[in-house]
């Protein structure tokens, strides 16, 4: 199932009934279960959709508050594509006003730092990989980053907004970049099977608390040199 809606289940309108009552009663059960499972993925994309660029997707990281707007948005879309009211006009208002709640709940989204997962540029010589990237919302900003390697073992770390920012070495504290004053990023490097060589990189974006505004969107981003 989704990332926020994890069960059918979960989609009943506030008035405590099952979305799937409101889908066409010409269709099987299984056609249901196979309209409401594209429900599901349709209104978490559009919250997706809605906030990439600005935090990383999906928001695992503020789940709840995204089930919340994408079950919003499931309702509209039930609404929409389902006139099982007295008037379509009856159900456009209906509908309208469910979709009006999920724009409102995303304008008032509130989420801390958060990070992409390093990627591995294709022309890569070396099979290594990077962890998951931390963060601390305190002082991270919405920029892209590349790790570069010089050789096997050393690697500079270049962000989009903070410029050079340091250099490394795979052989130091077991492949661990402790967070640094500026900046403040952490990850793992593991090497693989064949040796890093100069230029491979790798990137992956942080992204800004939802209280710190930089007016800055990133999507895909990558640097290269």
């Amino acid at each position: 199932m989704g990332n926020y809606i994890t069960e059918k289940k979960q989609l009943v309108f506030p008035n405590g009934k099952l979305c799937r009552l409101y889908l066409d009663g010409k269709i099987t059960e299984q056609e249901k279960d196979t309209a409401l499972d594209q429900i599901i993925i349709n209104a978490e994309n559009w919250v997706n959709d809605q906030i990439r660029g600005s935090t990383v997707v999906p928001a695992l990281h503020m789940a709840s508050q995204c089930k919340m707007i994408a079950l919003e948005y499931a309702y509209f879309l039930v609404l929409r594509d389902n006139y099982l009211f007295y008037g379509v006009e009856q159900v456009k208002s209906k509908s309208d006003l469910y979709l009006y709640e999920a724009k409102r709940l995303i304008k008032e989204l509130s989420y801390e730092a958060s990070a992409s997962v390093p990627v591995a540029l294709t022309q890569n010589t070396g099979d290594g990989v990077i962890s998951v990237v931390t963060v601390e919302s305190e002082c991270t900003i919405t920029e892209a980053w590349s790790i570069i390697f010089n050789g096997e073992f050393t690697y500079d770390i270049v962000g989009s907004g903070s410029g050079y920012l340091d250099s490394g070495d795979i052989r130091d504290n077991g492949g661990t970049y402790p967070i640094l004053e500026v900046g403040k990023i952490a990850f793992t490097i593991t090497a693989g099977t064949t040796a890093f060589a100069q230029y491979d990189t790798f990137t992956f974006v942080t992204y800004g608390p939802s209280y710190i505004s930089t007016g800055i969107k990133i999507i895909d981003a990558e640097l290269s040199y």
